[in-house]
C-alpha cells in the first residue's frame, strides 16, 4: 500500500477488495473501459488496457523501477520471470497479456487472447520493459526508431534462461508504423502521431471507437529541438475532438525550465573555461544531448571518448534511421573514440573501422589529450589510477537521484570525484513537459475529461491543470 497526497492507492492487483480500484484504476468513456494497470501511482511504468465490447488494446508495456528496486539489486538479485513480478504485485495479473514458457525457459503454446495489439510509445524501459514477455499471439506496434533500439539491445544483451530478457520469436509479432498511419485493431482505430521527447522516435496515440476518442501523450515536451512534433500531436487532438486525454505529468515541484538550447549554452560556458579533463554523464538514447556535447566539443577543439555501446547505438541509428542520419556526425572521424574493457569478438569485428581503445592499455593517452569522456561513471576507477590533469570537471546532464538507492549510488560517485578533487556541475533539461506548458495544452485540446499518469502528484497536478 502506498500514499500519494493522503490518498490510498492499492498497488497489489491481487487485492480485489480495494475500494479505490474503481475510481483510480478504471474509467469508462462510452463503450471503452480504461484500466490503468501501471503508471497511475508514480513516475513510469505506463501500462494502459483499453477494453471494448469485444476487443482490447494496450498502450505501453512498462514497469515502475521504484517498485522493482524494492526487491532487486542488479546484478546480485534480478527477476526470474514474469510470474515472480506478478506475484510481487509489480506486473499486473492479466494472464493472457504474457507469453507462456516451459520449465526450460523456452516458448510454450501461447494463450488465446482478445488483446489485439500492444502499442509502444518509445524505447524507454519504463514504457517497454515487459516487451520480451508479451504473448506471441498479440501484435506489437512500434515506431521505426523504437525497432532500431530493440534490435540494438538484442545485439548486445544475452538471452536469459531465467529472467525477463527472452525476445524469442518476438520479431514475428512486431509491426512498425509512421505518423498518422491509421491502424485497425478490431473495434479500435489507433493513430500514432510523433511528439518530441528525450528519446527520438517518440509517439502519442489517438484511439477511436464507435462512440469515444481517447488521446494518450506518452512522454512529451515543448522545450526540445523538435517542439513542432508535439504541436502536430496537439493539432490532431483538436481536430478529432477528445473525450479523454491521458497525459504524463512527470514535472510538478522544483522544476527547472531550461531548454536543450540552454543546456548547450551552459555546457559551452563551463567547458570553454576548463583546461582539464571533462567527465560527462548523460543518457545514451538522448541524441539531442549527444548533439549538444558534440557541438560544444567541436567549438572547444576537444574530442569525445565514449563507451563502445554508445558508439554502436549511434552507428545503428545512423545506418538505419533516415530521419536521424543527418543529425549524427561522422562516427569514424578522429574526433570520436570509443573505449571498452572487454568486448564480444562479433561486436569488435563490427566496429573494426572505428577508433577503439582498450581501457587497460590506452586510457592514459586519452586523459592526457583532455577529451570529453562520456559515460565516465563506468570507468571512474580506471580514471582515478591515472594522472588527471588540473582544472578537470564533471558534468551530470541527467536527472537528479529520485530515490534512496540512486542517491546512495550518486554519493559514491561524488566520493570518487572528491578523492580526485574534481568539482561537478548539473546541466540538464527534462525530457518531459513543464507544468505551465501542459496547462496550455489542456486548455487548447479542450478534452471532455482528463487523467494524469506518470506522476508523483497526479491529483494535485490535475487540479492545477483544470483550474
Amino acid at each position: 500500500m502506498k500514499r500519494i497526497l493522503g490518498i490510498r492507492l492499492i498497488t497489489d492487483f491481487h487485492d480485489d477488495t480495494s475500494w479505490l480500484m474503481s475510481s483510480m484504476l478504471r474509467k469508462r468513456i462510452g463503450s471503452i473501459e480504461i484500466h490503468f494497470l501501471g503508471g497511475f501511482d508514480g513516475v513510469g511504468g505506463n501500462l494502459i488496457l483499453l477494453e471494448g465490447k469485444r476487443d482490447k488494446v494496450v498502450l505501453d508495456f512498462g514497469i515502475q523501477f521504484s517498485k522493482l528496486r524494492r526487491y532487486y539489486t542488479w546484478p546480485i538479485r534480478t527477476p526470474t520471470g514474469i510470474e515472480e513480478l506478478i506475484d510481487l504485485g509489480i506486473a499486473p495479473n492479466i494472464r493472457d497479456l504474457y507469453a507462456c514458457w516451459d520449465k526450460e525457459g523456452n516458448l510454450a503454446k501461447q494463450r488465446d487472447t482478445n488483446i489485439q495489439a500492444i502499442f509502444i510509445s518509445h524505447y524507454h524501459l519504463d514504457h517497454c520493459y515487459l516487451l520480451p514477455q508479451a504473448n506471441r499471439n498479440i501484435t506489437i506496434y512500434m515506431g521505426k526508431t523504437t525497432k532500431i533500439f530493440f534490435d540494438y539491445y538484442k545485439k548486445i544483451k544475452r538471452r536469459e534462461r531465467k529472467g525477463l530478457w527472452r525476445p524469442d520469436n518476438l520479431d514475428q509479432c512486431i509491426r512498425t508504423f509512421r505518423s498518422y498511419q491509421e491502424i485497425e485493431c478490431g473495434e479500435f482505430k489507433v493513430t500514432p502521431i510523433h511528439v518530441d521527447h528525450s528519446s527520438p522516435g517518440s509517439y502519442g496515440f489517438i484511439v477511436e471507437s464507435k462512440d469515444a476518442t481517447i488521446a494518450y501523450t506518452g512522454d512529451f515536451r515543448f522545450h526540445g529541438p523538435k517542439k513542432e512534433l508535439t504541436s502536430d500531436f496537439i493539432q490532431a487532438c483538436k481536430e478529432r475532438g477528445i473525450d479523454l486525454l491521458i497525459t504524463e505529468g512527470t514535472n510538478f515541484f522544483d522544476v527547472s525550465s531550461v531548454s536543450e538550447e540552454g543546456v548547450k549554452n551552459q555546457l559551452y560556458e563551463v567547458v570553454s573555461k576548463s583546461e582539464g579533463l571533462i567527465l560527462a554523464s548523460f543518457g545514451m538514447k538522448d541524441i539531442d544531448r549527444f548533439r549538444s556535447y558534440y557541438e560544444v566539443a567541436m567549438k572547444n577543439d576537444r574530442g569525445l571518448l565514449m563507451s563502445y555501446k554508445h558508439l554502436l547505438l549511434l552507428k545503428e541509428l545512423k545506418e538505419k534511421d533516415e530521419k536521424l542520419r543527418s543529425t549524427i556526425p561522422d562516427l569514424k572521424s578522429d574526433m570520436i573514440t570509443a573505449y571498452y574493457r572487454s568486448i564480444d569478438k562479433r561486436l569488435l569485428n563490427e566496429l573494426r573501422e572505428y577508433n577503439l581503445i582498450c581501457v587497460r592499455e590506452d586510457l592514459s593517452k586519452y586523459i592526457d589529450r583532455r577529451k570529453i569522456i562520456t559515460s565516465f561513471v563506468e570507468i571512474l576507477q580506471e580514471i582515478s589510477l591515472r594522472k588527471v590533469p588540473p582544472d578537470s570537471i564533471a558534468i551530470f546532464s541527467e536527472s537528479e537521484p529520485i530515490d534512496e538507492e540512486s542517491q546512495i549510488e550518486f554519493e559514491k560517485i561524488v566520493n570518487w570525484l572528491e578523492h580526485l578533487a574534481i568539482p561537478s556541475y548539473r546541466i540538464h533539461c527534462s525530457g518531459h513537459i513543464y507544468p505551465f506548458q501542459l496547462r496550455s495544452v489542456v486548455k487548447e485540446i479542450k478534452q471532455k475529461e482528463l487523467e494524469v499518469i506518470h506522476s508523483n502528484y497526479p491529483l494535485v497536478l490535475r487540479k492545477y491543470l483544470l483550474s
